[in-house]
C-alpha cells in the first residue's frame, strides 16, 4: 500500500499544532475525544478516512526513545500522520 502522507506541525508552544491535527481528525470523521500525545508520544486514530497516526515530541529527551515505539509497524495502512515538534525526533 502506499505510504502515509506525514505533516510536520512546526511552531512555538501555543501556536495552534494541536488544534490544527484536531481539525484534520475531524475532517476525517473522528467524533472522538482528541487531546495532544503528550506524554504518550503517539495516538493513533481509526477514522472514516483512514488510520491517523498523531505524534507529539515535545516531551523527547532524545530521538533513540521513538526506536521502542515502533513506528514502522505503523506505516502499513496508514493514510496519514500528525506530527509534533518533529525536529525532536531528528536522527532517531
Amino acid at each position: 500500500s502506499a505510504s502515509p502522507l506525514v505533516l510536520h506541525l512546526r511552531g512555538d508552544l501555543g501556536a495552534g499544532k494541536t488544534c490544527f491535527a484536531r481539525g484534520m481528525l475531524r475532517a476525517l470523521g473522528e467524533e472522538g475525544p482528541i487531546r495532544s500525545p503528550t506524554y504518550g508520544l503517539v495516538a493513533e486514530y481509526e477514522t472514516a478516512g483512514g488510520r491517523v497516526i498523531h505524534m507529539d515530541l515535545y516531551r523527547l529527551r532524545d530521538p533513540g526513545e521513538l526506536a521502542p515505539l515502533g513506528l514502522a509497524d505503523h506505516l502499513q495502512g496508514s493514510l496519514l500522520w500528525l506530527v509534533e515538534w518533529p525536529e525532536r525526533g531528528e536522527g532517531g
